[in-house]
C-alpha cells in the first residue's frame, strides 16, 4: 500500500508571478509551487493548509509506513486527525499534536522532515511534494477518491468492499491471503468478517455458561474440569461467561427510604 496526495502544480496553472511570490494567495506554498483548491471544504480551511497537512502525512508514511507498506502507525493518525481536527481545528496545533500522541508518532521525527524534503516556505523546490506532483500526472488522477490496483485504476464505485475485493483478485490463483477467501463474497458483511477473521457463525460456536461463584456438586465439576475443553476448542468457539444475581428492586430488596431491607443479601 501507498498513499498519494492531490495537490496541484502551481507552476503550471499561474500561482507563481514573474518575480516568483505567489499569485493565489492561500491556496498555496513555496511562493506559489505547491497548491490546493476545492470549493467543498469550507472557508475555514485553505489550500496552503491542505498542503501542509498532506506533506505530514507524507512524512508520517516515510518514518511509519513505506518499510512494510501497512502503516498502522499512519492509519491511526489519519483516522483520528480526520475525526478530530475538523473545519477550524484543521490547522490547530494542539489537535494535530493530539493526534501524534494518539497514533504514537514522534513530532519532532515528523517536523524535521517536512523541513529536511524543502519545507513550505519561499521559492524552494520541496522533493516530496514534487514525487506527488509527478505520481498524480503519470497516474491521470482526475477524481478523488481515486484508487490503483497493480497500476491499474480502479473503475466505478470505490468503497471498502470494491476495493478489498479488487485487491484480493489482484493475486495470482493460490497465492491469496487467507482472509480473501474467507470475506470474499461473505453475507455475513465485509466489515464484521475482516475484523473477526470468519464469515459469519458458520464456522464457529458461541456458548455462555451462567453462574454463581460458589462451590458447589455441580458447579466445581464443571468449571475446573471445563478448563482444558474451552482450551482445546480454541478459536472455534467463543466463550462469555455470566453471573446470576437477583434484582433486589423486584423482589423487595429496597424500602420507601431507600434501605436495605435484605441485609447481607
Amino acid at each position: 500500500f501507498t498513499p498519494h496526495y492531490f495537490l496541484y502544480d502551481g507552476l503550471a496553472v499561474g500561482c507563481q508571478s514573474a518575480n516568483e511570490t505567489d499569485q493565489c494567495v492561500s491556496l498555496c506554498t513555496n511562493s506559489g509551487k505547491y497548491c490546493y483548491s476545492d470549493n467543498n471544504w469550507g472557508s475555514d480551511i485553505s489550500g496552503e493548509d491542505v498542503v501542509k497537512e498532506s506533506l505530514r502525512q507524507i512524512c508520517i508514511w516515510s518514518h511509519y509506513g513505506e518499510a512494510d507498506g501497512i502503516g498502522i502507525v499512519w492509519w491511526d493518525y489519519v483516522n483520528v486527525f480526520m475525526s478530530q481536527c475538523t473545519s477550524k481545528k484543521y490547522s490547530d496545533d494542539e489537535c494535530i499534536n493530539s493526534a501524534f500522541k494518539s497514533a504514537g508518532v514522534d513530532s519532532d521525527k515528523i517536523n524535521r522532515c517536512m523541513m529536511d524534503s524543502g519545507g513550505l516556505k519561499g521559492d524552494v523546490v520541496n522533493h516530496k511534494l514534487e514525487m506527488e506532483l509527478k505520481a498524480k500526472e503519470e497516474s491521470q488522477v482526475a477524481l478523488l477518491p481515486a484508487v490503483q490496483i497493480n497500476g491499474a485504476m480502479v473503475r466505478g464505485a470505490t468503497t471498502p468492499k470494491a476495493v478489498f475485493e479488487g485487491i484480493c483478485a489482484g493475486y495470482v490463483a493460490g497465492s491469496q491471503p487467507g482472509i480473501c477467501g474467507k470475506c470474499v463474497g461473505c453475507e455475513w458483511g465485509l466489515e464484521k468478517c475482516v475484523t473477526a477473521g470468519r464469515c459469519g457463525g458458520d464456522d464457529r460456536v458461541e456458548y455462555s455458561i451462567w453462574l454463581v461463584p460458589l462451590p458447589s456438586k455441580i458447579m466445581t465439576p464443571l468449571l475446573t474440569d471445563f478448563k482444558a475443553y474451552s482450551q482445546a476448542l480454541g478459536q472455534q468457539a467463543f466463550f462469555t461467561p455470566h453471573y446470576f444475581l437477583y434484582d433486589g428492586l423486584a423482589v423487595g430488596c429496597q424500602s420507601a427510604n431507600e434501605t436495605d431491607q435484605c441485609v447481607s443479601l
